[in-house]
């Protein structure tokens, strides 16, 4: 059996194994980097151009465009940093990480000229609010559960609650919330 499986792809270099928790990015056609966990991200951030236009990470919001959804577009911090440039000539991810001899690893979207009305763009542009979407969502999720450690003296019923929007949220599967539910209730 395979350590890492892929559950997930975005573009044709980021592959996600949501079941073991863990990611690994592509470096040439057949060559694979390290695999990550997604207990090793501290932030992510989208650079265009040199400049972060959207940043986020474990104890921060998304700070800089507003996401819309897992079709929609990072707006605000693109947009607002374009002022007239109607070329984009970089397109990056940056995943900080920690515990890795590799602080930052980084996925290339867009390395060559590339005007910000074409179809290449806009497909970019989708597949960075797609990815930045999730590594919000796993960090979130991180988030709630090293609360959720920290808190073990609340009310089960409250936790459950939040168990439950963690759930309808999607960022937890049915087998997780079952569990953890399990786990509360002393079942």
């Amino acid at each position: 059996e395979s350590i890492f499986e892929v559950t997930k792809q975005f573009s044709t270099d980021l592959f996600i194994d949501e079941k073991n928790k863990l990611f690994r990015l592509k470096k040439g056609l057949l060559d694979f980097n390290d695999i990550y966990s997604f207990d090793q991200i501290v932030d992510y951030e989208v650079i265009e151009n040199g400049t972060s236009v959207v940043k986020g990470g474990l104890g921060k919001a998304i700070v800089g465009g507003a996401l819309f959804g897992s079709a929609g577009a990072i707006v605000g911090g693109v947009i607002g940093n374009k002022k007239s440039k109607n070329i984009c000539n970089s397109l990056q991810i940056r995943i900080g990480l920690d515990d890795s001899p590799k602080e930052n690893i980084y996925i290339k979207l867009i390395n060559s000229e590339t005007k910000t009305k074409s179809f290449s763009y806009k497909i970019n542009i989708e597949i960075a609010n797609d990815i930045i979407t999730f590594f919000s969502k796993i960090t979130n999720s991180l988030e709630n559960q090293n609360n959720s450690t920290i808190a073990n003296n609340t009310d089960p019923y409250t936790e459950l609650k939040k168990l439950k929007e963690l759930l309808d949220m999607e960022i937890i599967t049915a087998d997780e919330f079952e569990t953890k539910k399990k786990e509360l209730l002393n079942l």
